[in-house]
């Protein structure tokens, strides 16, 4: 991968599995998002440093090429990219004051209504396949909103790869500064690879310790090595004398 698109950001060991204690979340989200594994205030250290990192690196990237669609992926289930895409929202729509719009197309098996506790009963599925006839997105902030997938589908491949959707994500685009979109895992399925087509950068989240490299190096091969923008490393253990860590924890407190 390039160096200078390459895209590395860190969660430290265990932070994404605790509980987050935010008294001073910033009111427009509200108590009801303060759910497990969301960050949800700025002085919220460890995982938002993290996450915050994540975002100015995208920032960075698109001074120099057009950027605007982000298609979060993962080779294998489990690995942390639907938790990776709803904290990059909450980092960009909050730490940068960005509209974003966070696209659940994970359209097996949706889950991003879950960490946001929001209804699920009309969303994308339904939208694509015509059984919805609009989809209104849900606010979670005053510059954030989800596009829940609906009830599950056994088989979205045509929906995702429809005119419906390519347009969707294109109006979407223009509307908002971001739009991230949780896909489903690369290896298993070919849905993530047909989305992959229709944005223009994909983020990989790999899980550390956990992801055979043979899956990483197969769901590279998947969606093409140029398509990628960087590597999420999730889970990992902070190394020692971190730089942008100690940088988070000091500028935070002036």
């Amino acid at each position: 991968m390039d160096r200078r698109s390459a895209l590395v950001a860190q969660s430290l060991d265990g932070t994404l599995d605790r509980e987050v204690d935010a008294p001073s979340a910033a009111a427009e989200i509200g108590d009801r998002y303060t759910q497990r594994k969301l960050i949800v205030a700025p002085d919220v250290l460890d995982a938002t440093g993290a996450y915050c990192c994540l975002a100015a690196q995208l920032h960075k990237i698109r001074q120099s090429r057009p950027l605007s669609t982000v298609l979060i992926a993962s080779a294998a289930p489990g690995e942390g990219k639907s938790l990776t895409a709803a904290n990059l929202g909450l980092a960009l729509s909050g730490s940068y004051q960005d509209r974003v719009m966070l696209v659940d197309a994970d359209l097996r098996r949706p889950s991003l209504h879950k960490l946001f506790d929001t209804d699920n009963v009309v969303g994308l599925n339904e939208y694509l396949t015509g059984t919805g006839a609009s989809i209104q997105p849900v606010p979670l902030s005053a510059r954030l909103s989800l596009l829940p997938g609906g009830n599950p589908a056994l088989d979205p491949l045509a929906a995702l790869t429809s005119d419906r959707m390519k347009d969707l994500l294109a109006m979407h685009a223009r509307v908002n500064d971001w739009v991230i979109v949780d896909a489903p895992p690369l290896a298993a399925l070919p849905d993530g690879h047909l989305l992959a087509a229709l944005v223009q950068s994909v983020v990989l989240v790999v899980r550390a310790g956990c992801t055979p490299l043979a899956a990483v190096e197969s769901a590279i091969k998947i969606v093409g090595r140029q398509a990628i923008l960087g590597v999420v490393l999730n889970r990992s253990a902070a190394p020692t004398g971190a730089y942008y860590y100690r940088y988070a924890r000091r500028s935070s407190r002036g």
